[in-house]
């Protein structure tokens, strides 16, 4: 086994890239994923925070609070639902 990834070729032509096999496509969208929807809630629980302090802002604030909430829990909602089909396909 090797520890080190071999460099790739450049030549005029461009580079010469190798493939992925399929295995290693799928594994690495489910991480990909998965890092994606932990950070959208992380910015999830950022706007609720920002809700429960929800005294502090004037009406505008709060109307772009409910619009980013509103927007990134549909992002969270659509990601975990390509999360679950990309495990589907096995």
């Amino acid at each position: 086994m090797q520890d080190y990834v071999p460099l790739l070729k450049v030549s005029n032509k461009g580079v010469e890239k190798r493939n992925l096999q399929l295995i290693d496509l799928h594994e690495r969208s489910l991480n990909k994923l998965d890092a994606k929807i932990y950070f959208t809630k992380l910015k999830l629980n950022n706007i609720i925070e920002s809700v429960n302090n929800w005294d502090n802002y004037d009406d505008r604030e709060k109307e772009r609070l409910k619009i980013r909430y509103e927007a990134t829990d549909s992002e969270l909602q659509v990601l975990e639902y390509i999360y679950k089909k990309t495990v589907g396909r096995n």
